[in-house]
């Protein structure tokens, strides 16, 4: 038995990833529909069209590095939205709340901002610029 490289992919073509191991053994670990083809290239720069590897443009292998980019951006952007939700309730001095408001707005207003995925700055939100958290022990106090 020869173990040699191959590359597997799914029923639609696309590449899901290689594998070190023997014609049978490659084609039992693709996925239905799917197969293998022998290739010591990387699994990341080659596509499959008609049971042939090709390999993928620069444009299109970006496209998807943004596309990763931005879903990560609004990943975290919404865990960052979902982290200071509590700010916004009626129990908070209305100068804690509009402060947030603001740092909030910058948040859900990022991707339309943004025009590199890969390269921008996150909004600060007020904590980080001085803002002091409302004592609460000292109601009424001016902010």
């Amino acid at each position: 038995m020869k173990l040699e490289r191959f590359v597997i992919y799914d029923a639609g073509g696309t590449v899901i990833g290689s594998c070190t191991n023997t014609r049978e053994g490659a084609i039992a670990s693709a996925p239905p529909g799917g197969g293998a083809i022998r290739s010591d290239k990387d699994p990341r720069g080659v596509k499959v069209i008609k049971g042939r590897l090709r390999p993928r443009g620069k444009i299109q292998m970006q496209g998807e590095a943004d596309a990763s980019a931005w879903a990560k951006l609004r990943a975290e952007r919404s865990r960052r939205l979902a982290q200071c939700d509590w700010t916004q309730t009626l129990d908070q001095p209305e100068t804690f709340r509009a402060a947030w408001a603001s740092y909030r707005a910058a948040l859900r207003t990022l991707p339309d901002t943004t025009k590199n995925p890969h390269s921008f700055s996150w909004p600060k939100r007020p904590n980080e610029e001085g803002f002091q958290m409302p004592n609460p022990e000292q109601k009424g106090a001016a902010l």
